[in-house]
Formats: structure tokens, sequence, C-alpha cells
């Protein structure tokens, strides 16, 4: 979430709280204020580039929670087309960086809904997750998954 500045300057950020033992955590809390820069912006399209620091609480599925800071970049790009047959594109990603520490984090996110007929869409989401040093208990590097979905707006 973010507020609109002068000259399409973005400042806000983001909140998480995720669970994921192929990871290796039990618990990450992430917040992570942010400043960004719209590049593109138009009607039916947007794309922001932004960077800031994360605090980050971890609770490992093996060994002691931790907390850190860690240097975020960031890139979004969305197109929502209402005209004819609706059709929303998102795409999203969040590089992570530890400070002091030696590590990577990356997330990705891409989201497509397109309309039917009437109120019905059919949705896809995709979603990617890297980290180059994961918690202990970790039995993946990465994480991708995918969803689908039918929707009905009323």
């Amino acid at each position: 979430h973010g507020r609109v500045l002068a000259a399409r300057w973005i400042v806000g950020g983001q909140g998480r709280v995720e669970r994921n033992r192929n990871l290796g955590f039990d618990l990450r809390a992430t917040l992570a204020p942010a400043l960004s820069r719209r590049l593109l912006g138009d009607v039916e399209q947007e794309f922001t580039v932004g960077g800031g620091v994360a605090l980050l609480t971890e609770t490992p599925v093996r060994g002691t929670p931790s907390q850190r800071a860690e240097a975020t970049a960031s890139a979004r790009w969305s197109y929502d087309r209402r005209e004819g047959t609706s059709l929303v594109v998102d795409v999203q990603s969040r590089a992570y960086a530890g400070l002091g520490v030696s590590r990577l984090r990356t997330e990705t996110d891409a989201r497509l809904r397109r309309a039917l007929w009437g109120d019905f869409t059919l949705g896809l989401t995709v979603f990617l997750s890297t980290d180059t040093r994961p918690p202990a208990g970790a039995t993946t590097r990465g994480d991708v998954g995918v969803t689908t979905t039918f929707g009905w707006s009323f």
C-alpha cells in the first residue's frame, strides 16, 4: 500500500506474515517501508520500481528465532483492461538482500484474471520463492505454486 507524492513518487510499505515448512520456517514476519517511483502510468497499465529496508523476524523449523534487517528492491507491472472482455494482469517481484549476512531471497507473484461472460471470471496465480541460505530444516531452496480460480462478482 502506498501514498502518491509529487512527480510520481510513492511512499508506502508492505507487511507479510508467512509459514512455509519446505523453506524451513514456521513463522516469517516482514515489515518493509519503501519509496517507489512510477515509471509508466496510464489508463490501462502501470510500472513501478522501489526499494527500502525490511525488518524481518524468522522462526525456523529447527533452531532459534532471529531478527535482522534486509535491503529490498521491487518491481511491479499491472495491466487492467475494462473495455470489452475484462483482463487484469499483475506481476510483482521482490528481492531481499541480508544486511551483514550473505543471503538473498526473492519472491515473484503473477496474477491473471479474465472475464468469461457476464460477471464470471477465470483466474490464474503463479508464485515463486527462492532463498540462497534457507533456515535449518528447509527441504528446498525454492518453492513454486499455481492456483486457478473461477469467480462470480455480484
